[in-house]
This record gives C-alpha cells, structure tokens and sequence, in this order.
C-alpha cells in the first residue's frame, strides 16, 4: 500500500480486494497469525516506518487435483514473492509457500487428497520454485533471491524449502 499519494495508496490497497482477485481460503487460515496473516504482517511490519517499498505478489498453486467445496475448485497452497528495494537501491526477493490442505480436507471431506506439505506450514522457497509452480516469470527477482546463492546453489543446507514456525527464521 504505496504511492506517490495519499490517494495512490489508498487505490492500491484497495485493488487487492477486487473480486477477481480472490481465491478460497479456509478463514483459520486466512487469518491465522502462524501462517497467511502472520506472514503479511511479518512483512508489514519489517518494512513500516522505513523508506523501504515492497511489493507481494500473491496467488494460489492451481492443480487439476484440486478439490470442489460447493462446485469451487478450491486451491491447497498459495505463494508470496516479496520483492524489496532498500535504502542504498539494491533489490531483493523471497518468495514463501504456504498450504492450507489440511482445512480444505477436513471441509470438503476429501480426506484421499492428503496435505501437500503438513498442517499449517509455511516454508520458504526460491523464487524459481514459484516460477515453476505456477508457470510464471519473475524475471530479474529470480536473480535477487537470498534463499539462492549467485551459483544457483540453495543456501538452505540443500533442501529446496525450508519450513518457518516464526518469520525470524525466514532467509533474507
């Protein structure tokens, strides 16, 4: 929620609640401080009251097996790319896998679809894992992603996601 405008910001706040650009969430997770919002004001909070502007681009991992909740396909994860500028101009990105199988399981009563990653997890990926995910290109926030060494080696020990149970773990 930025501009050049008092007015700007407030448009830009208000684009992300147009109905096309909704997907099905479960509301426990949703507004879960441990997984979707905690993770929005995770990243509200780190860039309030700094010159830094960042930018999320969010949206759901579409499948062909995802399941229907009232004729909805209902997704069971969803992505965030975070891209920041800093106070010296230098670029950043992370991006973060978040699933909400488990909910929509027990909703749907599609116990056979099992969770994608566990209950109420979120993880941290590189960017390039959305990209591949979703069919996407992020372009240059491919290459400004800490999660990823300049080599294209993972920083993370190796694994290709690593699960966060606070934002302070997260890799930036």
């Amino acid at each position: 929620m930025w501009g050049d405008t008092l007015e700007e910001a407030l448009a830009a706040s208000d684009d992300t609640f147009h109905f096309t650009n909704c997907s099905p969430q479960h509301a426990r997770f949703n507004q879960n401080p441990e997984t979707w919002l905690g993770l929005e004001d995770h990243i509200l909070s780190t860039v309030a009251g700094t010159m830094i502007r960042a930018a999320v681009f969010t949206g759901p991992v579409l499948s062909d097996d995802d399941p229907f909740y009232r004729d909805i396909a209902v997704p069971l994860s969803f992505w965030k790319v975070v891209a920041t500028v800093d106070e010296v101009e230098e670029l950043h990105a992370t991006a973060y896998l978040l699933t909400q199988a488990d909910l929509i399981d027990a909703l749907a009563g599609t116990a056979d679809v099992g969770p994608v990653f566990g209950a109420y997890k979120t993880f941290q990926v590189a960017v390039a894992d959305v990209e591949a995910r979703t069919g996407l290109d992020f372009g240059a926030l491919r290459e400004r992603d800490p999660f990823v060494t300049a080599g294209g080696r993972v920083r993370a020990g190796g694994l290709d996601r690593v699960e966060l149970t606070s934002p302070s773990q997260a890799i930036v």
